[in-house]
């Protein structure tokens, strides 16, 4: 019974003060950063800054300042911004292991192989064959004019 009449007894008496409960987060001073400030702040260049935070749409508020989450978010990416690019690449891996795995892609250093077996077997079978040597030159320089650092696999 203490319990009821002690609880009922408080808010009696916030009602008859006009006191309310409070509710949500209490108020607390706002912390903005002009770009002087946040670029000395994040050690970047207020240029760096300015063209980070042009590129992510992010705009001073009324007061010329920006909020460090802003900041933060324009210069280091966002939280849902980095789980979503690992869930894309997570998702471009799996794909290419599939197709890999049922045959439908195959590895750029394998082509590259083949392809330097088959040209460097042409060049030998055009070499060695009885065609006059001008047929011969002319056959020599266009498989030389082939370019092959489109079956270039790339450097790793």
């Amino acid at each position: 019974m203490r319990g009821k009449r002690k609880s009922s007894a408080v808010s009696r008496s916030r009602q008859g003060s006009g006191l309310s409960k409070p509710k949500g987060r209490p108020k607390r001073p706002v912390l903005r950063w002009d770009l002087a400030t946040a670029a000395f702040e994040f050690e970047v260049s207020e240029a760096e800054l300015t063209e980070k935070l042009t590129r992510h749409g992010v705009q001073p508020g009324d007061d010329g300042c920006y909020p460090p989450c802003q900041i933060a978010d324009a210069l280091y990416g966002g939280l849902a911004h980095e789980k979503e690019r690992l869930t894309r690449a997570t998702a471009d891996k799996l794909e290419r292991l599939n197709r890999v795995a049922t045959g439908d892609l195959i590895p750029a250093s394998w082509v590259a192989t083949r392809w330097d077996t088959i040209l460097n077997n042409v060049r030998t079978a055009v070499v060695t064959s009885r065609a006059p040597s001008a047929e011969k030159r002319r056959l020599l320089e266009a498989l030389a004019s082939i370019d092959m650092s489109d079956y270039e696999p790339p450097t790793e």
